[in-house]
């Protein structure tokens, strides 16, 4: 009740109408799941606007079978509609639920504020993919310089523009991951890999974010998809490797040790690591 601000007789009557489905501990007591609560906070939402209850059946269902990979504080997710469209925003980032695309303002402010749902324009559709290119060119020109600020905004300005440009959510991603939050990087990562599954950099950035969660089994699988894409990054056969250490599948690690140093040359600070890795198993 505290979290969706719907009075616990209408959580119950949602509950026995079937509206919600949730489960019910040993107890008796109703357990929410991260996606029930945000379907609790659409459903309220769609009915203060005056949707009627067959729209706001069918949209609460799609919620519920939509399992995002966050585990977000939930006091700090807002659920946001826009017509027959349900949007959550967390930490700076909008994500449309059940297709898990991003939503960016074309000039979004910095990820401690939230940005605002607006639709985009037809007019000059043709020439968005440029523009976003430009922005994205910008952007990483202000990162280089050490602006970090204006690149963010140049990146969520591509993204804005063109919402399939990988390239930029992985750049926005990095600048985020580098400030500690993990679980939004890590969904920046993997719209970026749904935008263009056949980046390799938005595979191995994935696995890197999914590795300080500590979601080990999928970090390893976006390391392996990475390394499909591009048998040659050695930077990913080296945090393949550290991972199946921590897991102890020194096995599987030994093949990535090797591999990295056959592509590293002797100076790379990272082989000395590797070596180390490679003698403690012998």
């Amino acid at each position: 009740m505290r979290l969706t601000g719907v009075p616990v007789t209408r959580l119950r009557r949602w509950h026995r109408s079937g509206l919600l489905l949730v489960s019910k501990t040993k107890s008796g007591r109703l357990s929410y799941t991260f996606s029930d609560v945000v379907a609790v906070r659409a459903a309220k939402a769609l009915f203060d606007r005056g949707v009627k209850a067959r729209q706001v059946w069918r949209l609460v269902r799609s919620i519920r079978d939509w399992r995002p990979d966050i585990e977000q504080p939930l006091a700090s997710v807002r659920v946001e509609v826009l017509g027959s469209r349900v949007f959550i925003v967390l930490d700076g980032v909008t994500m449309e639920t059940g297709s898990g695309q991003l939503v960016f303002n074309l000039d979004a402010p910095s990820p401690t504020r939230t940005a605002r749902i607006l639709e985009t324009p037809n007019s000059g559709a043709e020439t968005a993919p440029d523009q976003a290119n430009l922005a994205f060119n910008e952007a990483q020109e202000a990162e280089q310089s050490g602006d970090v600020d204006a690149a963010e905004v140049g990146y969520r300005r591509a993204i804005s523009l063109d919402p399939s440009h990988a390239r930029a959510m992985c750049n926005l991603g990095n600048l985020i991951f580098a400030t500690g939050r993990f679980r939004t990087a890590s969904e920046l990562y993997r719209a970026a890999t749904r935008a263009d599954a056949s980046l390799p950099q938005a595979w191995y950035n994935l696995a890197n974010a999914l590795d300080e969660l500590e979601k080990y089994a999928d970090a390893i699988a976006a390391y392996t998809e990475c390394l499909k894409l591009d048998p040659g990054y050695a930077d990913a056969h080296f945090n393949a490797g550290l991972i199946f250490e921590k897991q102890g599948l020194r096995d599987e690690a030994r093949r990535h040790w090797i591999a990295f140093i056959e592509l590293t040359p002797d100076h790379h600070p990272a082989q000395q690591t590797a070596r180390a890795f490679l003698e403690y198993q012998d």
